[in-house]
């Protein structure tokens, strides 16, 4: 299957909103990391009883043997090549190397650089598709974990 648009953004860069804008544009689905079985994110049973307001065996989810998420903490370990991972200096510096590097991979007309505050418009210039009328599909917002 042949690829038309590869976003190459970290968690919490705007991926959640891009997939779905993508969606709306190319009408087809966009495949997020979100959506693969095992996603990183995936804390297991327990946890998803808690999100849909089951009743939780808060022992067992919040046991240290639990091996749900332990995926997480290997990509972040990768990511910064250090177990020490959660150092806000060296997650700004591997987040750093990361743009570097995909910049150096990437021909500079194939490439966007785009985050959810520009909206649609260099999405669609990038595509060559017409601008929406409907608002921007922000989604995944921080001021939505906040609450």
């Amino acid at each position: 299957m042949p690829f038309r648009v590869v976003g190459a953004g970290l968690p919490r860069t705007g991926t959640s909103s891009l997939a779905v804008a993508l969606d709306r544009l190319l009408g087809g689905e966009c495949l997020h990391m979100s959506g693969i079985p095992g996603h990183p994110f995936d804390l297991g049973p327990p946890w998803a009883s808690a999100l849909d307001g089951r009743p939780v065996g808060w022992r067992a989810a919040l046991a240290l043997a639990c091996p749900h998420g332990r995926d997480l903490t290997r990509l972040l370990e990768r990511f910064t090549g250090s177990a020490d991972w959660d150092d806000p200096v060296l997650l700004m510096r591997s987040y750093a190397r990361h743009v570097a590097d995909v910049r150096r991979s990437m021909a500079r007309t194939r490439l966007l650089e785009w985050d959810a505050s520009r909206g649609w418009r260099p999405i669609c210039a990038a595509l060559g598709v017409a601008v929406p009328a409907e608002p921007f599909p922000h989604t995944n917002r921080r001021e939505d974990w906040s609450s």
